[in-house]
């Protein structure tokens, strides 16, 4: 140690050390190499630094701990995603896949719609997102009335049932059995959810038996 002290110039190193009492500390060394009267000599300076190492010991150990934690809730996160990713996708096949008219509507525009909807009315879904649900009324009359009429049924319990004439993207008119449940029956504002099913050929029977 002397000798490589000595060559270098100086050395540094952490050593264990035992007291007088048998306890042991951790201790910085620096071994300056000097020169006095032209002869070179080694000197010793000691620093506990045991107080130092338990402390980065600890926090090392404290940085273990948080990795894992992190990694365990990322992967947590990870699988909730997943999840969630697959429950949506189970959603969006439901939806896409019912028999029934299926749309959601906000202040009587269109936010979405199933593929049964739109071609019930004769139109792709995107065509519809973002318009007002007049389209698919007869005229502005039969708008107005139909809106007097759901807004009156949802003030009272939150939910519409009835039937209406429903006109197509080509203008041809069918009947509709329209079943309409506010998402808040509190606030009617932040939308609604309707099922619609084309009852044309039940309504042609019910009118020619009378």
């Amino acid at each position: 140690i002397i000798a490589t002290g000595l060559a270098q110039g100086s050395l540094a190193f952490e050593w264990a050390h035992k007291r007088a009492d048998g306890g042991v500390f951790i201790g910085r060394v620096l071994l300056p190499a000097l020169s006095e009267d032209g002869r070179p000599s080694i000197h010793g300076v000691w620093t506990d630094i045991t107080a130092q190492k338990a402390a980065e010991a600890e926090l090392a150990a404290y940085r273990v701990n948080l990795e894992a934690q992190v990694a365990a809730r990322t992967a947590e996160l990870q699988a909730t995603g997943a999840s969630l990713r697959l429950a949506l996708a189970e959603q969006q096949a439901l939806f896409d896949g019912a028999t029934v008219g299926i749309i959601f509507t906000r202040d009587r525009r269109i936010v979405r719609c199933n593929a049964t909807m739109a071609a019930m009315l004769g139109h792709e879904p995107a065509e519809l997102a973002g318009n007002s649900t007049q389209i698919w009324f007869r005229d502005i009359a039969a708008y107005e009335s139909a809106g007097a009429a759901i807004y009156e049924a949802m003030a009272r319990s939150g939910r519409f049932n009835g039937e209406w004439e429903l006109r197509r993207k080509d203008g041809s008119l069918f009947w509709g059995r329209i079943n309409i449940r506010a998402i808040d029956p509190r606030d009617v504002s932040k939308g609604v959810v309707g099922i619609i099913e084309d009852i044309s050929e039940e309504r042609a029977a019910r009118e020619a038996l009378g």
